[in-house]
């Protein structure tokens, strides 16, 4: 931006000036009369268009966005013309027809005169307030720049009006009057189209964002339909070979036999033994007895 402003600074100066001097030509008797600004003769119309240009010029060869670099300068613009304007108090120039309001103000002890500086710099207050309160929310670039041109424009068409006799004539119209009222009337035109392709967007983009989720709501939902039928199918099979499988127990020839536990086993040996026993002693009693019957027979 200070690239910008280096450049479109000298350029409104000149560009005011040059303004004043076409519609003014003859008030000056001499190139130095040309020159001489300090002598008054600015017109804020040249500055806002030579500014605004210049500004255009470079913004392209730095390649930044042109709007942008509008709406960040119209706030500034219009900072030093509320500013600006209290030179032609100082200067008792740029003042209205007369009027008997209480704050009417005299210069050179003349009759009461509308304080036109003053109506300007309340204006562009209020415009300055305005485009910085929007200027964060804006829709789209050069919304800022358009706004200033509009307002200020607006109000420059009707403070005009009540302006006195040094104002800038083209013919019997007020030149300041008939730019305020083109720049009002192209900058709504420009304005209420800018809004209007804004909210065409706006409302395709949500339009294809709506198309673009339901058809992923409808995928997902598909896709959850398949996974649920998927886990339905597959409890269905384990249900029907848990009933058609029997369980194989003890009963069965080809199941292997059951271990005992160990404590089991061991009682089952211990049962053992005595048996074995008891039939050994049945057998040497029956040698016993078959002993003593061949003893009697042989006597």
């Amino acid at each position: 931006m200070i690239d910008v402003a280096i450049f479109s600074i000298p350029a409104a100066i000149i560009g005011a000036r040059l303004y004043y001097i076409v519609f003014a030509f003859d008030r000056f008797n001499s190139f130095y009369d040309a020159i001489a600004v300090w002598n008054g003769g600015l017109a804020v119309y040249g500055g806002i268009i030579f500014g605004f240009a210049t500004a255009f010029l470079v913004a392209k060869i730095k390649k930044l966005s042109i709007l942008k670099v509008f709406d960040s300068t119209a706030p500034a613009i219009m900072l030093g013309q509320i500013i600006g304007r209290w030179g032609n108090f100082t200067n008792a120039e740029a003042f209205g027809i007369r009027t008997e309001l209480p704050w009417g103000m005299t210069i050179n002890a003349r009759a009461a005169v509308h304080p036109i500086f003053l109506y300007e710099c309340l204006w562009n207050l209020v415009g300055f307030a305005i485009i910085n309160l929007i200027y964060k929310n804006k829709k789209f670039d050069g919304q800022i720049f358009l706004m200033y041109i509009t307002w200020y424009g607006f109000g420059r068409m009707l403070i005009e009006g009540i302006r006195g006799e040094d104002t800038l004539m083209l013919g019997s119209f007020r030149i300041s009057q008939i730019v305020g009222f083109l720049c009002f009337v192209i900058g709504t035109m420009l304005i209420l189209m800018m809004i209007s392709r804004y909210r065409t967007k706006k409302l395709e983009a949500d339009t294809e964002y709506v198309g673009v989720y339901l058809a992923a709501k409808d995928k997902l939902t598909d896709t959850d339909k398949e996974t649920e039928e998927e886990i339905e199918e597959a409890v269905d099979e384990e249900v029907d070979d848990g009933e058609t499988e029997e369980p194989v127990g003890r009963d069965d020839p080809g199941a292997p036999p059951e271990e005992e536990p160990a404590q089991e086993q061991e009682e089952e040996i211990t049962d053992e033994e005595p048996e074995e026993i008891e039939e050994d002693d049945d057998e040497a009693t029956e040698e016993e007895i078959e002993n003593k019957t061949e003893e009697e027979t042989d006597i």
